[in-house]
C-alpha cells in the first residue's frame, strides 16, 4: 500500500537519539546495535548525552537510563526483543 499523496516523510515512531537508541515508555532503553548505530535518518536527531526526540519533534533530556534487559544478547543467543521489533515507522 502506498502513502497519500498528502504525507511527505516517514520517520521512526516513538522516542530515539542520533545514534539509535530507542527510549521506550518506560523509561528502559534499548541500544543500536554497531552496525545499525547512525542511520542517516536519524542525523538531526539529539546526540546520545542530549536526549531523545520522537516522531512529533517532542524532546526528553539525556538521563542515565537502564537498558531493557530483554533486549540484551545472552549465552550466545539473540535478545528475547531485538532492536530491530523496536523500529516502526509512520507517515508524517
Amino acid at each position: 500500500m502506498s502513502p497519500p499523496p498528502s504525507y511527505s516523510v516517514v520517520v521512526r515512531h516513538g522516542y530515539w537519539n542520533r545514534r539509535g537508541d530507542h527510549l521506550l515508555p518506560d523509561g528502559h532503553i534499548v541500544l543500536a546495535p554497531e552496525d545499525k548505530a547512525y542511520p542517516r535518518d536519524l542525523h538531526t536527531y539529539p546526540a546520545e548525552k542530549e536526549g531523545y526526540m520522537d516522531h512529533n519533534g517532542q524532546w526528553v533530556r539525556w538521563v542515565n537510563r537502564r537498558v531493557l534487559p530483554e533486549s540484551i544478547p545472552r549465552q550466545g543467543k539473540e535478545p528475547e526483543y531485538p532492536w530491530e521489533k523496536f523500529v516502526v515507522w509512520v507517515y508524517k
